[in-house]
């Protein structure tokens, strides 16, 4: 039943006006009411009717594809509903107009394809198989080369960004040798776009050496990892346990590249490896940064990036120490010791004392139990199960329903940050389809 309102009227937005933005209400035309029982609503938009009525028949005929695609994968229908969701969100961040075409980091606020999260991002559209746009994406990305590493955002961002090169580079090499792309799809972008590829990384190795590199370890400028923000000085500038590791995939990569023409560096990479270690590696614990023992979920994206920095016993009980102090019971990460001065239980919104200083991301939450999972299954069961748990619960019946959050407060699970965040869906999708493929083995 549709019933006719024509009204205006104010709405409160009520999860603005919590994070301190302005403005925080909005007047919205009421035009109907539709009441649905048991039914399914598909919705076309066009200046012209018919065209309108045609669009939503198409988007009717196409609902639920991928549902269908992995319906026997996932015994536990919300399991399988969150990761339908997930996908969909992933999708419906893609962009393509103009010369644009990539993945928005979130909305409302990120309307921007971000190297790093559209990077990281990556592994889910290798695993889904997508090989056209991977290509494009590919071959955008590398030739936006500024001060010798991938630019930080289309359109320009002034701030730099160290990590976004080795995660781009990181994904190349994973969609080179992966299985789910087709062989022959993989042989033709080797053959025709492998030399356009080493002659920018050739740059962007040669660049950093000279202006980042120092005694074999990568130094970084204030806000430019992932944890982007200052407060009560921390910026995270200097040398970073992920940046190391990072700077390792590049030059993992290349060696690949120059072992098709027999001559890789294995030597630069292993004396690299070892470096890390020396600095990073104190007292059983890795340290975030070189004489900065803090704890943060950072050791992660190391074992994530580069495992064989250290054994598996070093893993465990770097683990071991990180879970002690960053684990939080509803089933995420603080982003910093709960013992810190720095720490934050509570989202503080906009003035970013709580964004890298405690709030929970579900990012690095997804690659944690990633990890967990690819070390000690048996071991870090609870630990995998809690999160997988907490991220399902956030993208069914947290924030905007359907979508995923960009993180949550540490005290509880709480939606906050972007409602719809790329890369919480992307390491979702990764998440549970390595959980189901490692239950299946």
């Amino acid at each position: 039943m549709i019933e006719k309102k024509n009204v205006w009227k104010q709405s409160i937005l009520y999860y603005d006006r919590a994070r301190k933005s302005e403005p925080n209400s909005i007047y919205s035309f009421k035009a109907v009411e539709i009441f649905v029982e048991d039914s399914i609503i598909a919705t076309g938009f066009s200046s012209n009717k018919s065209n309108a009525i045609k669009q939503a028949e198409t988007n009717y005929r196409k609902k639920d594809k991928s549902f269908k695609r992995v319906k026997q994968q996932f015994k536990e229908k919300k399991t399988l509903i969150a990761f339908n969701s997930a996908v969909h969100s992933f999708n419906d961040l893609y962009i393509d107009f103009y010369r644009m075409k990539g993945y928005y980091a979130g909305l409302p606020w990120f309307f921007h394809i971000w190297t790093r999260d559209e990077a990281i991002s990556l592994k889910a559209l290798i695993l889904l198989g997508e090989y056209e746009k991977l290509e494009q994406i590919f071959l955008n990305r590398i030739k936006n080369v500024v001060d010798g590493r991938i630019g930080n955002r289309y359109p320009h961002s002034v701030l730099g960004t160290a990590d976004g090169s080795g995660w781009f580079f990181k994904r190349l090499h994973e969609f080179l040798e992966s299985e789910s792309i087709p062989e022959k799809k993989r042989d033709m972008f080797r053959k025709t776009h492998l030399a356009t590829m080493k002659k920018y990384l050739k740059k962007i190795v040669e660049k950093q050496k000279k202006d980042y590199i120092s005694n074999y370890l990568v130094w970084n400028r204030n806000k430019e990892t992932w944890m982007d923000t200052s407060y009560g000085k921390d910026g995270r500038s200097g040398y970073r346990i992920e940046i190391q590791a990072l700077w390792c995939c590049i030059l993992k990569f290349q060696n690949y590249l120059d072992e098709i023409d027999g001559k890789p560096d294995n030597e630069t990479l292993e004396k690299t490896k070892k470096r890390i270690k020396e600095t990073f590696f104190v007292d059983g614990e890795l340290c975030d940064g070189k004489n900065d023992p803090t704890s943060r979920p950072n050791v992660f994206l190391a074992y994530y990036l580069m495992p064989e920095l250290l054994t598996a016993l070093e893993w465990n009980n770097v683990f071991d120490r990180a879970l002690e102090k960053l684990w939080l019971d509803w089933g995420g990460l603080a982003t910093i010791e709960k013992k810190s001065k720095l720490f934050c239980k509570r989202y503080t919104g906009q003035d970013n004392r709580s964004y890298h200083r405690g709030d929970s991301w579900f990012f690095i939450n997804n690659i944690a139990a990633i990890c967990l999972n690819r070390l000690n299954k048996k071991k870090y069961g609870k630990y995998i199960k809690k999160i997988e748990n907490a991220s399902i619960q956030d993208i069914l019946w947290e924030g905007s329903i359907g979508r995923p959050s960009e993180l949550s407060s540490a005290e509880k699970q709480i939606s906050g940050g972007t409602e719809f965040q790329l890369w919480s869906a992307a390491t979702l999708i990764e998440l549970l389809l390595e959980q189901k493929a490692t239950t299946k083995n």
